[in-house]
């Protein structure tokens, strides 16, 4: 079986295509950096951005799959996936479980979407990640071609993802581990949220591949169970002084606050500051799955894996943000810490000015 999985080297596609070599698949891997066989995977270097890029790949062969972990623009999607359904015997396209409204019970696949109900102009004006995706999921729905199945996961975890609120480890664990406070938002501290490892994910998506009872159909990939977001921070805290290490002052702040340190604000108004729940049962009756690890113990394994290893791998920091941070919490960063003197700079300038 040839498979294709454009953009899949994050939290879910490293351990999908890890799970498919061993079970004989061809896999190619679409990077910006990577090239060559590791582990029986073929990583082709590009950007699978680019259609003249996408193209070489898409007929390189006809793909038995194409998975597709990739973040379009609407116009984007718009344009390619007429190509993708044609080049493949069977599409599965990546959603998001943020394309779901706020709902006081657990959400199934039929709820309600953000896109649909939302009646901020400026929000649905934009095409935010939430209403990107379930636009794209609509092109779908009225294709000709039967022969996509949409996945929607909700938060994901791995060594190296591990998200608290609406950051990624950049945002809050990059400041714990160098001495600083963690900003927290006191807001939803006692919403209910889902984080499941994305090695879960992956293992059902692989089940999913080739069936053709999940063709023209969507699932939600979630652990079936969920945790207060204080809970969160208590195994995180908690991993960290097991592990030897200072447990953080803490800032909480109000989400107004909390969301000015993000690049944008929608992700905590319209996702993190509802409860999410999920009812799995459409997903359970339909793959055959193991137990999913519960949040805690998975949330434990990461910390430890990522803080254990060297050198600990960030991506890039928010150094305006870090600033803002530094001047809530009265905590200051050493110009030895930064790669550059424009980031010491962007740094110093918003942890010296009264913006907030």
């Amino acid at each position: 079986m040839n498979i294709l999985i454009l953009g899949g080297t994050g939290a879910m596609g490293a351990y999908l295509s890890g799970m498919l070599v061993k079970v004989g698949a061809a896999v190619v891997v679409t990077s910006r950096n990577r090239t060559g066989v590791v582990d029986g995977v073929r990583y082709v270097t590009g950007d699978a951005q680019s259609s003249i890029f996408l193209d070489e790949i898409l007929t390189m062969m006809h793909w038995d799959c194409i998975v597709d972990f990739m973040n379009y623009s609407t116009k984007s999607f718009e344009l390619r996936y007429p190509k993708l359904l044609s080049r493949c015997d069977h599409y599965i396209f990546i959603s998001s479980a943020r394309v779901y409204a706020k709902s006081e019970s657990p959400v199934n696949e039929g709820s309600a979407r953000l896109l649909d109900v939302i009646k901020d102009e400026k929000y649905i004006e934009t095409d935010e990640y939430a209403l990107a995706k379930a636009r794209q999921e609509n092109f779908l729905f009225r294709s000709e071609r039967k022969n996509w199945t949409i996945v929607r996961p909700y938060i994901t975890y791995s060594p190296l993802r591990m998200q608290f609120g609406a950051m990624e480890k950049e945002g809050w664990l990059h400041g714990v581990l160098n001495g600083r406070s963690l900003v927290v938002p006191r807001d939803i501290l006692h919403r209910k949220t889902t984080l499941t490892h994305g090695r879960d994910v992956a293992s059902a998506i692989a089940k999913m591949i080739g069936v053709k009872r999940v063709m023209s159909e969507v699932y939600q990939i979630t652990e079936p169970s969920s945790l207060y977001w204080r809970e969160v921070l208590s195994v995180y805290l908690d991993t960290l002084v097991e592990l030897g290490l200072e447990r953080p002052a803490i800032k909480e702040v109000s989400n107004e606050v909390y969301s000015r340190l993000l690049p944008s604000p929608y992700p905590l108004i319209f996702d993190r500051s509802y409860n999410r729940e999920f009812d799995c049962t459409k997903l359970q009756t339909s793959v055959a799955l193991p137990s999913f690890m519960p949040a805690k113990d998975g949330l434990r394994e990461c910390l430890q894996k990522f803080v254990v290893g060297t050198p600990h791998i960030f991506g890039r920091i928010n150094w305006r943000a870090e600033g803002v941070k530094c001047r809530l919490c009265g905590d200051r960063i050493d110009i030895k810490s930064f790669a550059s003197t424009k980031d010491f700079i962007k740094y110093l300038v918003f942890r010296s000015l009264p913006i907030y």
